[in-house]
């Protein structure tokens, strides 16, 4: 951390790592999507892969309307194919994108529904799923293993010689199991598993003349110092149209410390009328390019990063769904340029203070564009240094040709509230200013100096000992959050000049730089070290002329990269232990504990932030208790995550950070709506609804009889109904149904139906 009376940089060794090595450049030349087939792609793994992507056809006869495109938002990963629509009808064929064999067959309630794997001999492999069936010994198979294991869910991986398809065969019908209206979800991916765009290959594209619709701009301060238009809190712009694929923000925006844009725009293809994400987005500054990113492929194990491209913050606050232009944190995303973190962050240091244009180019897979275009003005707030005799203020700039304006309030009432303001002539800077104060002479000064742009400097308070004035309390507090601890102070009283502050952690004493918000407030920014526990604050100020002294604490258990351990807290109740592939940047971590309506719970803090591999977290309870088990908390709903062992409870938490609990179900599910249809000749159609009120229903568990013997119905999970239709004539007379339904904390409902045949 740097200060200079009037203005406090908060610098961490990432910042000047990244200010020394990343220079204000051309980003390299990127071929056209266009002539991709021809190129080699390298993919996530860093080894060289490449595919002939001419070699792939479309997979369906459904038709070419596509609702959803290639690295589209989802909750929780980026959408890893495009779904090709099939006119809310099943039963379409679907074909083998290129030749290979079937490696895997996935039937699932839930997600991906009915999926199938086909590799093909490069390595590569393509996906089709939410299928109705598949075609021929496939679906036996996969008919065979269900029969076998008693069970709807089911995955089976195949060998090369088991089913050899051919470019172009039939091997499955689209459907809509899983979730989704009916469609057909298509992929290609590496020898890694990781997705590609399947634009990339000439053949699976569409006609496409739409140009993207650009909504809204954001800009976020990224330190704790920065400023969007006089707020350390995100600037949110509507975007105007100016005529057709062109937008404009009509607003100049005024920022100060290191900023990064954010675009909120949405696409729509020919023939559907679904909006979709698009393909690539760029960010110009005075016509030079500094972020570049294009959806070509995304990461198939660490999909939480979805969390570091998106700014969850604006979509939970209801501003829209925002991706960034930016990227301030460590991660192993690759479809951005330049790479590495504080790509595309400005700041004056590498662009210089003043007037810029920016440039937002949004463009779709076909080459159809919009840009939205504006002003900002990139700048750090003055900087000086104040000093007073008895009758004379006198200020020195550090950079006088920035100074517009100063303002010396009058904080003691004497000469009333604005004491003298100064205009700068912009022709003759002045690196110095002397203000006569008068008489009488007020003994507590407020110095405000305003930039050319109107920023102003955190005010310098200057004042002098008053027999007049109370005594006054200074209170301290410090606040965790996730890029640091905010030390804030504040008195009734007028807090002179800058307090020394000073944080001890463990052996280790430094000082943490403050600047005053106003004569009452100050506050200042430290970055915890590694030592685990209570940190002491101690500041020291003079109030009212007299000096204060205050103390107070801070806990936090800081968890590094590329370190592993484990963390017992409090008091034993709650255990974390982390990896060195855990985190993907420095987490200050610390325990805020409260109590629900069941018992304890714990919020990792800092909330929400993106995780890599993850925590794992154990919470210890005083008793065995049957159905209670470790469950976190995303956006209001609980998620079962863990199960007991003793009286310990371990789960895992692989996204982000958030609030943990024991909670008890010992609800069974329920089943309602039980319908038998007596079909001819002899075919019976059972269907029934289901429902669970908080662990989930067990779907390898969920079981149906008739006359004591298994059959295997479909399950539909997102709409929580289950159909059974039997594939052959019964026999006359009375039959007894049997369904026995488990939620994954084992509380069992079973009934019971008997039906006669004629």
């Amino acid at each position: 951390m740097i200060v200079v009376r009037g203005r406090t940089l908060r610098l961490t060794a990432l910042t000047l790592s990244c200010i020394m090595s990343l220079g204000f450049h051309d980003s390299p030349h990127i071929p056209s999507a266009l002539h991709f087939s021809q190129t080699s792609e390298k993919s996530l793994s860093g080894k060289a892969a490449a595919t002939d992507f001419d070699d792939y056809i479309w997979p369906t006869d459904a038709g070419k309307i596509v609702t959803s495109t290639f690295g589209e938002f989802r909750a929780t990963h980026f959408h890893a194919g495009i779904d090709i629509s099939s006119g809310d009808l099943t039963g379409y064929k679907v074909f083998a994108a290129r030749r290979g064999y079937v490696s895997r067959i996935l039937v699932s309630p839930e997600g991906y529904g009915k999926m199938l794997f086909i590799r093909h001999p490069d390595g590569f492999t393509t996906t089709y799923a939410h299928l109705a069936r598949f075609f021929g010994g496939i679906e036996d198979r996969a008919r065979a293993e269900q029969k076998k294991l008693q069970r709807y869910p089911v995955d089976i991986g195949c060998d090369s010689t088991e089913f050899p398809v051919r470019k172009g065969e039939l091997v499955a019908y689209s459907g809509a199991t899983g979730t989704g209206s009916p469609h057909l979800h298509f992929e290609i991916r590496d020898p890694d598993m990781n997705p590609l765009n399947p634009f990339l290959a000439p053949r699976l594209r569409v006609y496409d003349t739409i140009p993207p619709m650009i909504r809204k701009v954001a800009v976020r301060p990224i330190e704790t110092s920065s400023t969007v238009d006089g707020q350390n809190s995100p600037g949110v712009y509507r975007a105007y149209p100016a005529g057709e694929g062109r937008y404009r923000i009509p607003h100049t925006i005024l920022t100060s410390g290191p900023v990064g844009f954010a675009v909120s725009v949405r696409d729509r293809i020919n023939g559907s009328r679904f909006r979709n994400g698009v393909y690539a987005n760029s960010l110009s500054i005075d016509g030079k390019q500094v972020y570049n990113v294009r959806m070509q492929h995304t990461p198939a194990q660490e999909t939480q990063e979805i969390g570091l491209y998106y700014d969850w913050d604006l979509l939970d606050e209801g501003e829209g769904r925002f991706e960034k232009l930016y990227m301030e944190s460590p991660n192993t995303l690759d479809f951005y340029s330049p790479p590495g973190p504080w790509s595309g962050i400005l700041d004056d240091i590498r662009f210089g203070s003043g007037t810029h244009m920016f440039n937002i180019t949004c463009k779709d897979f076909s080459g159809n564009s919009a840009q939205v275009t504006g002003t900002i003005v990139i700048c750090r707030a003055p900087a000086f240094e104040a000093t007073r005799s008895i009758d004379t203020l006198r200020l020195r700039f550090f950079e006088p040709e920035d100074v517009s304006s100063v303002h010396v309030a009058d904080l003691s009432g004497i000469s009333g509230e604005v004491y003298r303001t100064w205009k700068a002539d912009p022709g003759h800077p002045l690196p110095s200013l002397s203000i006569p104060l008068g008489h009488p002479t007020p003994h507590a000064l407020s110095i405000t100096v305003t930039n050319r742009w109107g920023i102003p400097a955190p005010p310098e308070i200057l004042a002098q000992d008053s027999p007049f004035a109370e005594a006054a309390v200074l209170s301290l507090s410090c606040t965790p959050e996730e890029n640091g601890v905010l030390v804030r102070l504040h008195s009734a009283g007028i807090i002179a000049g800058l307090p020394s502050v000073f944080v001890t952690e463990g052996p280790t004493r430094a000082t943490v730089l403050v600047s005053a918000i106003d004569a009452h407030t100050a506050s200042g920014w430290f970055i915890p070290g590694s030592f685990r526990g209570a940190r002491t604050v101690q500041a020291d100020a003079y109030v009212n002329g007299r000096p204060v002294h205050a103390t107070t604490t801070c806990t936090m258990y800081p968890i590094l990269p590329g370190a592993s351990d484990s963390l017992v807290l409090e008091s034993g109740k709650i255990i974390v232990r982390y990896d060195t592939s855990s985190v993907f940047k420095p987490l200050p971590f610390w325990i805020e504990p409260g109590e629900g309506e069941e018992g304890p719970t714990y919020i990792l803090q800092p909330e929400g932030v993106v995780l890599r591999s993850g925590l794992t977290v154990t919470l210890r309870a005083d008793d065995v208790q049957k159905h209670r088990a470790l469950y976190f908390r995303t956006r209001q709903r609980w998620h079962l995550i863990g199960g007991w062992q003793n009286q310990l409870n371990t789960g895992r938490l692989t996204r982000a950070t958030g609030e943990v609990a024991l909670l008890v179900d010992d609800t069974p599910p329920v089943i309602r709506r039980l319908s038998i249809t007596k079909t001819s000749p002899r075919k019976p159609r059972i269907t029934f609804r289901y429902s669970d009120d908080r662990s989930g229903v067990e779907y390898n568990e969920l079981k149906m009889y008739i006359d004591n013997v298994s059959v295997i119905p479909e399950i539909d999970g997102e709409h929580r109904k289950v159909v059974y239709q039997a594939p052959d004539p019964l026999d006359r007379g009375s039959h007894q149904l049997t369904i026995r339904l488990m939620d994954r904390m084992g509380n069992l409902t079973k009934a019971e139906r008997r039906f006669v045949l004629r």
